[in-house]
C-alpha cells in the first residue's frame, strides 16, 4: 500500500489514513485524518483569532486593510468608512432628495412627505426602523402591477397604478412576503401569522380602493 507523509505531523502513514481530495495531485488530502480532525475541531472552537477591525467601536474581525468586511466595502465604494456622505448627497448631478421624490412619484404615486409619514412606525411587519443609508421598501400588490419582463428578466422601469400600494417593509420582510405569495414560505417561519394578517388586511384595502374608483382588481 502506498504511503504518504502528513504535512502537519510529518509522519509517514498508509494512504488509507488520509481523506480523499480530488484537487490534490495524488487525490488525497495533505493532512492525515487525525490532523485534519484536530485542526477542524480547533477552528470550530475558536482557533487562531483574526485581529479586530481598527475602526473605532467595531469588534468585527479583520477582513482586509485592517478593516472588517463592512467597513472595507464601504470604503472601497465611497472612499470613506463613515456613513457621512454615503452616496446620498447627489445622484447624476442632482440632489438626492429630488431624485428620491421623483422615484416615489413615478413608481408609486406617493410624495416624500407621504413616505415619511408611513415610515414613522418602521416596517409594518417586524417594526424595524429605517436608517440613513437603508430605506424601507414601498410594498405593492404584484398581482396588480407586475414588473415588465423580457426573456425572463426585468425589462425597463416599472410603475404602479398607485392604488395597489401596501405598507413599508424592511429587506427581510419584503422578501418573505414575496415568498409567501408564491407559496414558497416555510410553515414554521416565525412571523408567518403577521405576514398573513398583513397581506389579508391590504387585500381588503386595495379592493375597497378599486371599488371606489370604479375599477376591478386584477388577480392572477
Amino acid at each position: 500500500m502506498k504511503n504518504k507523509t502528513c504535512a502537519y505531523c510529518n509522519k509517514e502513514q498508509p494512504i488509507n489514513k488520509y481523506y480523499k481530495a480530488t484537487r490534490q495531485p495524488d487525490g488525497y488530502d495533505y493532512y492525515c485524518k487525525e490532523c485534519r480532525k484536530f485542526n477542524s475541531l480547533k477552528s470550530h472552537r475558536g482557533g487562531k483569532r483574526k485581529p479586530q477591525c481598527e475602526i473605532e467601536n467595531c469588534n468585527t474581525p479583520n477582513y482586509a486593510l485592517k478593516m472588517c468586511k463592512m467597513h472595507y466595502e464601504r470604503t472601497r465604494r465611497t472612499g470613506t468608512h463613515t456613513l457621512k456622505n454615503y452616496g446620498r448627497d447627489s445622484y447624476n448631478g442632482q440632489p438626492y432628495e429630488r431624485v428620491r421624490e421623483n422615484h416615489l412619484i413615478r413608481a408609486y404615486k406617493i410624495t416624500t412627505e407621504e413616505y415619511k409619514e408611513m415610515a414613522k412606525h418602521g416596517c409594518e411587519i417586524c417594526g424595524k426602523q429605517e436608517l440613513d443609508h437603508k430605506k424601507l421598501h414601498v410594498d405593492h400588490d404584484w398581482n396588480c402591477c407586475p414588473v415588465p419582463k423580457r426573456n425572463g428578466k426585468q425589462y425597463g422601469y416599472y410603475k404602479t397604478c398607485g392604488q395597489c400600494i401596501r405598507g413599508l417593509l424592511c429587506d427581510r420582510c419584503n422578501g418573505t412576503v414575496g415568498l409567501y405569495e408564491k407559496g414558497k414560505l416555510r410553515d414554521d417561519y416565525p412571523d408567518l401569522q403577521k405576514i398573513i394578517i398583513y397581506v389579508a388586511k391590504y387585500n381588503q384595502i386595495i379592493s375597497d380602493r378599486m371599488i371606489n374608483d370604479g375599477k376591478e382588481r386584477k388577480i392572477r
